[in-house]
């Protein structure tokens, strides 16, 4: 799989270990945190979970269009199109997630399934952690 794009892809599974711990970190600052009520009360304990959010999500959009980049990059005449467009950011993303779509069709099933399996596979391993975490904290101190 991904014989034209062996470096972005793993890459992208390089920069996985950092997306597992920003979550982490956001889910640990917000276990406390009651989302059921709007307060202004509590905005310091609120702020460093929303911004470890924003920050997960950020490296997330990021990991996912270098991927997308590296694997266009490595197919020569989608690079070459790509090149001549003069677009920038979410304009080049699209443009070249379309010229994939029309030009490599496996390839883009190959990174379309990848980058899902990848990224819900994370999910569910820190959604499971996290899980085994907090029943941990409730045994030791006997809540309920």
């Amino acid at each position: 799989m991904f014989s034209h794009a062996k470096g972005p892809f793993l890459e992208f599974l390089r920069n996985l270990t950092p997306q597992s711990l920003l979550l982490s970190i956001a889910l640990i600052m917000g276990s406390k945190l009651n989302l059921a009520r709007f307060d202004f009360g509590n905005t310091m304990g609120t702020l460093p979970f929303i911004l470890s959010m924003l920050t997960f999500f950020a490296a997330a959009i990021a990991n996912i269009s270098m991927l997308i980049e590296g694997l266009c990059r490595s197919i020569s005449d989608i690079d070459s199109k790509l090149k001549c467009s003069n677009l920038k950011g979410v304009k080049w993303q699209r443009e070249a997630i379309r010229l994939l779509y029309e030009k490599k069709k496996t390839l883009f099933y190959e990174l379309l399934v990848v980058v899902l399996v990848v990224q819900v596979g994370c999910f569910v391993v820190l959604y499971s952690s996290m899980q085994a975490a907090i029943k941990f904290y409730f045994n030791i101190h006997g809540c309920r």
